[in-house]
């Protein structure tokens, strides 16, 4: 709740700062985790975001909500291979998931431009 309220008055380092702690006490708490992924783009923290990501999906592997911001943490940090890998790991089991379609045909032009090896 502390987070919230600080991401609503604009104190984005107080939420991050509350979200980190909520995910210490409960890695499980979606709520938090969803704060840091809309936080951790804004304030430039992919790698602490990517850290809690795999904390949650160590114990929930097939939730694709978090599956997907994975990926997309790792495309931002132009780790596209791994991106790709985890946006398979999606439509293995949802071939119609249109959001990791779009992000699978993102990794693709970057990988046709140059941009960066998938």
């Amino acid at each position: 709740g502390l987070g919230l309220c600080a991401q609503n008055s604009r104190n984005t380092s107080g939420a991050w700062g509350y979200y980190r702690q909520a995910l210490g006490i409960n890695p499980e708490n979606q709520r938090a985790l969803f704060g840091l992924v809309d936080l951790g783009y804004q304030l430039g923290r992919l790698s602490e975001l990517e850290q809690s990501l795999r904390a949650y999906l160590d114990m929930h592997p097939v939730d694709f909500n978090f599956l997907y911001a994975l990926a997309g943490c790792c495309f931002a940090q132009n780790r596209v291979a791994e991106a790709k890998e985890e946006i398979e790991k999606i439509l293995i089991f949802d071939p119609n998931h249109k959001k990791a379609a779009e992000l699978r045909d993102m990794i693709t032009e970057r990988t046709i431009a140059g941009g960066a090896r998938a």
